[in-house]
């Protein structure tokens, strides 16, 4: 019995942290659409686009 608890516990640490891995890749990835968009379309188009990916990035971050 202790053996299945053991491996119970260590699925849900592994699922917490694979919760806050992907929540920290998917902020990764917005920021670098971000920089890329700056790289391959200088201007307004970038700025504006820009402060989307920003507020994504907030509203992901916030409840995470």
């Amino acid at each position: 019995m202790p053996f299945t608890t053991t491996i119970r516990a260590a699925l849900a640490a592994a699922m917490l942290a694979g919760f806050y891995l992907v929540g920290l890749g998917l902020l990764a990835g917005l920021a670098w659409l971000s920089v890329w968009l700056w790289l391959a379309f200088p201007g307004q188009v970038a700025h504006d686009i820009s402060y989307l990916v920003a507020a994504t990035v907030v509203g992901l971050a916030v409840p995470t």
